[in-house]
């Protein structure tokens, strides 16, 4: 059957669904035909339903549909239970003959068929960094293999070429609790194309990469799933573009437009209107000093691995600092040492409290533990409490028994900050984050390190999962933020663009060094 016939076989149908929660509506009758072959971007504003709609075509748990149905049309094996494409006549595996059957993802009685369809089905969310800590990358891969491979030496040697098609052979022996975000998601991509989906359903896949290892991803979806089903969604129009053929145009959980990808990323596009850039004229007063800094790490696995070699950075008090470069490059490392988190192997890092420096190598309060209460900090890999709504996140941030009035008025004059507008905030502060969008989200984070006023702020790759129109509400929210309050801000990002937008100074970071600073502010 040629390619062209098998892209007008109905694959999955999403009819009609809805989905509420807590009485705000996500997604509204939406209704679409996907065929086999097909390569779906997915687009639209934060909050525009883009993510519940993955999570419930991949049934992920909570997103069930209020009303409607999401039908998958396959076939079945019937000797082996092989589930394919519903073009396909005999078993790939067996060769036993298929047979048809639809299949209601949310609804089928059969629990050991809705297993076998979810085998086949990949999925990469959003800044999940969902792999076994303690294994290697390389054990994880071959983790995901055990039910389909039976021979070991056959599960190492496809777990190998997984690995190597997303740049991550030469982390194989790593355990995956000590990689950077960026070869995390590469590690959790390679785990899903491991499994040999029907088809793949990625929410922001490159989020967390650097352009380099962006592009790579990129190649390697488009050449994996030429013949099998891409539904992907992404904040980067490149990205689109390069992985989608038809584009599905999401808002306030409607589908506003289907067609040619290419016409309506570009329609979109024009929507985001790049920020005003306003330079500051600092005071030269440093409020964070590095002096030659080192961290080494010994591992059974690697030996030595120099994560910082030599590093010096003076940070002045009211300025954003962008921290960019590739995955890997040390950028994470950096900002932990900065904060405390841990420390490093040798060299000086001293944070400025009023008029006197703090050594961040001293422990005890009249230690590191006097600049740590200081210092907010938001990570890739955050978290809000789920059973919390946003109101009660932030509130209890603070860990201080104030009253909800006064809580009620900081929080709302952070939320503004950070860019969402007064109308949206008092429906906000009801929703529980699992009713949010990740853009949403990761803003709703950011307020709850902002509720402890924190001097200093550190940003691991805040703008991964933003659209451009969210990136530059935050690019303003952070640079008021910066002059207003005279917040400092490092902000670790692979994102040059919207460093560029954001920062006062740039440092970039390869191989656990500085290669040098780049001044955005006005020469005065």
């Amino acid at each position: 059957m040629t390619k062209n016939r098998r892209s007008q076989i109905a694959f999955i149908s999403v009819r009609g669904v809805t989905k509420v929660f807590n009485h705000e509506c996500a997604l509204r009758n939406v209704s679409i035909e996907i065929h086999q072959g097909s390569r779906i971007g997915v687009l639209g504003d934060m909050g525009s339903g883009k993510s519940t709609l993955i999570n419930s075509i991949a049934r992920v748990r909570g997103f069930a549909p209020t009303s409607g149905s999401i039908l998958f049309h396959i076939s079945i094996c019937q000797h082996c239970n092989w589930v394919d494409f519903p073009s396909a006549r005999n078993c790939e595996r067996c060769g036993g003959e298929m047979i048809r059957r639809d299949v209601d993802i949310w609804n089928e009685d059969d629990l050991k068929l809705i297993r076998r369809v979810r085998a086949r089905i990949g999925i990469v969310l959003q800044r999940s960094f969902g792999v076994y800590g303690n294994l290697s990358a390389l054990e994880n891969v071959v983790d995901i293999l055990q039910d389909s491979e039976p021979d070991l030496n056959q599960r190492y040697n496809k777990a190998a070429k997984v690995l190597e098609s997303v740049n991550m052979l030469h982390r194989s022996s790593h355990q995956a609790r000590d990689l950077s975000g960026g070869e995390k998601q590469r590690l959790i991509l390679a785990r899903q194309l491991a499994k040999n989906p029907m088809v793949l359903l990625a929410d922001d896949p490159t989020g967390s990469l650097d352009q380099e290892n962006a592009d790579l991803i990129c190649r390697v979806l488009n050449a994996a799933f030429r013949d099998r089903v891409l539904i992907v969604t992404s904040h980067i129009f490149g990205v689109l573009e390069s992985l989608s053929d038809t584009a599905i145009l999401l808002d306030e959980g409607k589908v506003e437009q289907v067609g040619d990808a290419a016409s309506i990323i570009d329609a979109f596009a024009k929507r985001a209107v790049p920020p005003e850039i306003s330079r500051r004229f600092g005071k030269h007063e440093s409020i964070v000093r590095l002096e030659n800094v080192t961290k080494v790490y010994h591992k059974m696995t690697s030996g030595i691995v120099k994560a910082l070699a030599g590093v010096d950075l003076s940070v002045d008090q009211g300025t954003i600092l962008g921290v960019v470069g590739e995955s890997g490059a040390g950028k994470t490392t950096l900002s932990k040492i900065v904060a405390g988190a841990i420390q490093p192997t040798s060299g000086s890092v001293c944070i400025r409290i009023g008029d006197e420096w703090i050594s961040m190598r001293e422990p005890g309060e009249s230690g590191k533990g006097r600049a740590t209460r200081y210092i907010g900090v938001l990570y890739q890999d955050y978290s809000l409490y789920s059973a919390m709504t946003v109101f009660e996140n932030l509130a209890k941030s603070t860990r201080t028994e104030l009253p909800d009035e006064f809580m009620k008025v900081k929080v709302v004059h952070i939320l503004k900050r950070i860019g969402f507008q007064g109308s949206q905030i008092e429906q906000l502060l009801k929703r529980l984050p699992d009713e949010l969008s990740e853009g949403e989200r990761h803003r709703v984070a950011l307020a709850r390190v902002m509720m402890r006023d924190p001097r200093i702020v550190i940003l691991d790759e805040p703008s991964g999962t933003l659209n451009p129109i969210s990136k530059a509400e935050l690019s303003r929210a952070l640079r008021s933020l910066a002059a207003e309050y005279g917040t400092t801000i490092i902000l670790v990002s692979h994102d040059e663009e919207f460093a560029v937008q954001t920062c006062d100074q740039i440092a970039l970071m390869a191989s656990g060094k500085i290669l040098g600073l780049r001044n955005l502010l006005p020469s005065s």
